[in-house]
């Protein structure tokens, strides 16, 4: 071979050699461009991972495994803060793996939260798990089922329930930021007045937000700050416009728009809740647990008896207390639960169906749950003054399930469960009962039955003295007989027929209650 051909030989080689190294390197970039996460994604991360996520490229499965390996490692030695941090890297570089998010939040609602001494610095730390699976988590994997029952479970258990020592004031905080962001717009103005387009066109509606921008106020910018302390707040020239229909149409469009965008919860899915079980007090964390769990089933595979025991979860706490109230008891406002009897019947009927589906391998569970609803709701549709409610339910449970009530008359099955829930309940129990047995005292007092009025309080007192001695907290949140006593009668005097109000008004020398305007 001569060497004009030998030189032709090596250029081609040296073609081929180039053209194969450049088509390989091209196509690992294409896999490393595919397989990385967003440019903004990057950003959020140290430079030591963003370093190794572009060095490894395709591989960065590999990366995230060892991280995993390494979170879990902190979680088994309490380094719960570095852990954190870590799972944020970690949700960041693998958005879609459900686990990962959930493993987040608990840390933070549970684990990081109880290493804080105030309540208010542990609220801080419960609230970012619920804004991680529903602000992030479900924006990245909106199908998936378990976020969606991780979410349920932390409002339920969290926050409605008493795990935590600072349960009440996390109840408290939730339900101000529902009462704040809700006013007393209804979900049916929210969802009738949604669209900002049609909302424009209105000339009213259009002079008001005129009215305000020519004050330097963007009103539907600024709705928050604006709508602030009842909006007392405003100029004298502004707040004409607070009792008008245009102005009523407005608040209603910018409080459903707060819920859509800083909640993320919908009024028409909102509505669909209320339209299937019971209209709700949104102020209840239980609320939202029920909605969070509806979601799920409507959104993504969610079903079976993991949907259907946090719906009974959630109905069973708003039968306890899915009411709730804030009241001023001299200069201090304090929050008032109360029962929902309306929730009962609903949450009957709930069980059947439950018990009709459910394998007979997994109903015991369910049955025990059943027995528990029904004990409680016949003492307090008793406490509550609902006869016909207590009656009806004992008879039920004597028939579905005899062995509870055996040959017990109702007055003594009654005081077996006094006594039970004396003994043994928890806060919640002895303040659902107090606030029974004070409602019906105050309900014979307002029909003129003294006697009976002076025996249940005299009880509710006795009761009361008991639970300030074994239930520490109790005492915290009403010092007194007396302050429970007025606590719960600024709550009855409102919820009674209005002739036994009237009664009752008088005979505690109570003058009537002037009514309020829709916007105070």
């Amino acid at each position: 071979m001569n060497r004009r051909v030998k030189s032709i030989v090596l250029v081609l080689v040296a073609f081929i050699f180039l053209y194969v190294s450049l088509n390989f390197l091209l196509q690992a970039q294409r896999v490393r461009v595919q397989s990385l996460p967003e440019e903004k994604t990057l950003q959020k991360l140290p430079p030591e991972i963003v370093f190794t996520t572009i060095l490894l490229g395709g591989f960065r499965g590999i990366l995230v495994d060892f991280l995993w390996m390494r979170a879990q490692k902190l979680q088994e030695e309490g380094k719960y803060f570095e852990l954190v941090q870590l799972s944020d890297w970690i949700g960041l570089l693998e958005p879609k793996i459900p686990q990962i998010w959930i493993f987040n939040a608990w840390n933070l609602a549970y684990n990081i939260s109880v290493e804080f001494p105030t309540p208010e610095e542990r609220w801080n730390w419960v609230y970012q798990g619920i804004r991680l699976l529903r602000d992030r988590a479900l924006k990245y994997i909106p199908h998936s089922p378990e976020i969606y029952r991780e979410l349920s479970w932390i409002y339920f258990n969290k926050i409605s329930a008493s795990v935590d020592e600072f349960s009440p004031y996390y109840k408290r905080t939730w339900a101000k930021m529902m009462q704040e962001a809700m006013g007393n717009v209804t979900l049916d103005e929210m969802i009738r007045y949604s669209s900002y387009g049609a909302l424009m066109k209105d000339e009213e509606v259009r002079k008001i937000v005129d009215s305000f921008q020519a004050k330097g106020i963007e009103i539907i910018k600024d709705w928050e700050k604006v709508s602030r302390n009842n909006f007392a707040s405003l100029p004298k020239d502004l707040r004409i416009f607070l009792k008008t229909p245009a102005f009523r149409k407005l608040e209603a469009y910018l409080r459903g728009k707060t819920l859509r965008e800083k909640f993320k919860l919908i009024p028409e899915d909102m509505k669909e809740v209320e339209d299937k079980y019971v209209p709700l007090d949104w102020k209840s964390a239980a609320a939202h647990a029920l909605y969070w769990i509806e979601e799920g089933k409507k959104k993504s595979s969610l079903s079976g008896l993991e949907y259907q025991r946090m719906v009974y979860f959630s109905l069973n706490r708003l039968l306890e207390e899915g009411r709730i109230e804030f009241r001023k008891v001299g200069k201090r406002e304090i929050m008032i639960t109360s029962p929902d009897l309306a929730v009962a019947g609903v949450l009957n009927r709930y069980y059947e169906k439950v018990l009709k589906s459910v394998p007979e391998n997994l109903s015991v569970g369910v049955i025990s749950s059943h027995k528990d609803f029904l004990r409680q709701v016949i003492l307090l549709s008793y406490t509550m003054h609902n006869l016909s409610s207590v009656n009806y339910y004992f008879k039920y449970l004597k028939e579905k399930y005899p062995g509870e009530v055996g040959n017990l008359t109702l007055p003594a099955y009654l005081s077996r469960q006094f006594l039970r829930t004396v003994k043994e309940g928890s806060e919640p129990e002895i303040y659902n009962l107090l606030f029974g047995m004070l409602y019906q005292a105050y309900w014979y007092l307002g029909v003129g039955e003294s006697e009976r009025y002076v025996g249940l309080e005299s009880m509710a007192r006795i009761i009361y003295n008991q639970a300030s001695l074994t239930l520490p907290r109790f005492r915290k949140v009403f010092p007194s007989f007396d302050y429970l006593k007025k606590a719960i009668l600024d709550k009855v005097i409102t919820t009674l027929p209005p002739a036994v109000s009237k009664s009752l008004r008088s005979r505690l020398g109570i003058p009537e209650e002037k009514k309020k305007s829709k916007q105070e």
